[in-house]
C-alpha cells in the first residue's frame, strides 16, 4: 500500500509541474494631454519578459480619455487579448489616471495589473 501512495504523490507532482507555465509581463503607462480640452492620452506598453531574446513588446495600445470618464480598449480576439482601462482625474494641478491591464490567453486571464500614473508634462 505504501508504494501506491508514493506513486500517487509522484504522479501528482509531475502533473502539477506540467500545468504550470512561467508568466512574466510588465506594463509601462504614460499620461499626456489629448487633442481637446479635458481629454488625455493614456499609452500602455506591455512586454513579455519570458522571451529568450529578452523583453518583447506584445502590445502598445493608446487610449484617448475624457476626464472623469472611463475609457477601454481591447487588442486581439476574445480568446487572446490585451484589455486596458483608464480613468483620468484632472481636478488637481497634475492629472492622474487609474489604470488596469489584463492579458488573456486561450480565454483565461494569465496576468493583470492595476496602477496609477501621474502626468509629468
Amino acid at each position: 500500500m505504501k508504494k501506491i501512495e508514493q506513486l500517487a504523490a509522484v504522479t501528482l507532482l509531475i502533473f502539477a509541474g506540467c500545468t504550470c507555465s512561467k508568466v512574466a509581463y510588465s506594463n509601462k503607462t504614460t499620461l499626456s494631454p489629448g487633442a481637446g480640452v479635458g481629454t488625455y492620452n493614456v499609452e500602455f506598453l506591455v512586454e513579455d519578459l519570458t522571451s529568450p531574446q529578452g523583453s518583447r513588446v506584445v502590445g502598445a495600445p493608446v487610449l484617448s480619455v475624457i476626464a472623469g470618464q472611463e475609457g477601454q480598449i481591447s487588442v486581439g480576439d476574445g480568446l487572446s487579448s490585451i484589455y486596458c482601462t483608464a480613468e483620468v482625474d484632472d481636478s488637481s494641478a497634475r492629472p492622474t489616471a487609474r489604470t488596469s491591464v489584463s492579458i488573456k490567453k486561450n480565454g483565461r486571464v494569465v496576468w493583470s495589473e492595476n496602477g496609477t500614473v501621474v502626468m509629468t508634462q
